[in-house]
């Protein structure tokens, strides 16, 4: 069984839309983070993006395609980080949201097995932008 099942429980109340693509936004980025996308990792935002999706119509799979250049843009100029972190922590709007975004990204960034320091220090920007 997978350990994203039970994924909407991690947030306490149904998230709309804007807060589901921040949610996969952040998960994208701590993909490509450390400059190198592995197919767990990869599998793992699949999954979180159709299961956040489940109780909607719009595909938030569709969102990913979109997302994707922007996200590789910012994750490869760390200059845009703050920034980047501060919309997307904005957008999320409550901060038991952006701990359980936090939390997944914990889970993508350790599903190739092997956390490294960019990933580590990504992380840490993260927990410091999202206040946690």
């Amino acid at each position: 069984m997978n350990q994203f099942n039970d994924l909407l429980s991690y947030f306490n109340e149904p998230l709309n839309q804007t807060q589901r693509e921040a949610v996969v936004e952040i998960l994208l980025w701590t993909m490509y983070v450390d400059k190198s996308v592995h197919y767990r990792e990869s599998d793992q935002i699949d999954e979180i993006a159709s299961e956040l999706s489940e109780d909607i119509d719009i595909s938030l799979l569709s969102h990913i395609k979109k997302a994707i250049p922007q996200v590789r843009e910012i994750a490869f100029n760390e200059d845009k980080w703050d920034e980047y972190l501060s919309s997307l922590s904005v957008a999320m709007e409550h901060e038991d949201i952006r701990r359980s975004a936090y939390q997944l990204c914990l889970e993508v960034a350790e599903a190739d097995k092997d956390m490294v320091a960019a990933e580590q220090h990504f992380l840490d920007k993260v927990k410091t932008a999202f206040e946690l």
